[in-house]
C-alpha cells in the first residue's frame, strides 16, 4: 500500500482456503478522495465485511494483522457485514 502510485492504489492478500482482505481507494470502490475501502472475506459470502478508513496506516496494519492470522477478522477497525 505504502509503494503503490496514487492512480493505481488497489491489492489484494489471499491466503490457500480463499479468505482475503483488499483494499482500493477513490470513488471507484466507494471511498471519498483520500479514503481506503477495505474488505475482508472469510471464506464464504456469509462472511464477508468492509470498511472506509481515511488513514494508509490503518489499511497497512489491517493487511498486516490478516498476514499473521487469516482466520481472524483484522482488529482496530469497524467492520460492516457486506451482502453479496
Amino acid at each position: 500500500m505504502r509503494s503503490l502510485p496514487a492512480e493505481n492504489r488497489y491489492v489484494i492478500l489471499e491466503d490457500p482456503s480463499g479468505r482475503f482482505v483488499q483494499s482500493g481507494t477513490g470513488a471507484r470502490v466507494g471511498a471519498a478522495t483520500g479514503g481506503y475501502a477495505v474488505e475482508h472475506r472469510d471464506g464464504s459470502p456469509e462472511r464477508h465485511y468492509r470498511c472506509v478508513l481515511r488513514d494508509r496506516e490503518q489499511v497497512v496494519s489491517v493487511f498486516a494483522d490478516f498476514a499473521r492470522d487469516p482466520a481472524t477478522r483484522p482488529t482496530g477497525v469497524t467492520w460492516e457485514k457486506l451482502t453479496l
